[in-house]
């Protein structure tokens, strides 16, 4: 944290920013791990779904893909500005949201 602020000309800004950072590891971390876990079976198990619809192995992929990134956006804070909601945009729900963000996502699904 210290060469955060020895290097900063914003002190202030420098300290959220590491804490920020920091705090988000263990998410980043999990998510990682949730995909792999998740993610791979579902995209695995959709291409093979695919085949058997009578795709080749290209398409099959490519359309698995389309699918696991469709459903990720719908489920997660996206990134992609169509998908966010007024709450995740507002500066308060930017730090809200980022720590609590599960309610808000099943809500924004139902």
């Amino acid at each position: 944290m210290a060469e955060a602020i020895r290097n900063s000309k914003n002190p202030v800004r420098a300290v959220i920013g590491y804490i920020l950072q920091k705090g988000f590891l263990p998410t980043q971390m999990a998510d990682s791990f949730a995909i792999a876990m998740g993610g791979a079976s579902f995209y695995r198990n959709r291409v093979n779904s695919y085949l058997e619809q009578g795709l080749n192995q290209k398409e099959a992929e490519t359309k698995a893909f389309e699918d696991f990134q469709e459903i990720a956006e719908e489920t997660q804070q996206s990134a992609r500005p169509d998908k966010i909601s007024q709450q995740q945009a507002s500066p308060l729900g930017k730090l809200i949201l980022a720590f609590q963000n599960t309610p808000m996502q099943s809500n924004r699904l139902i």
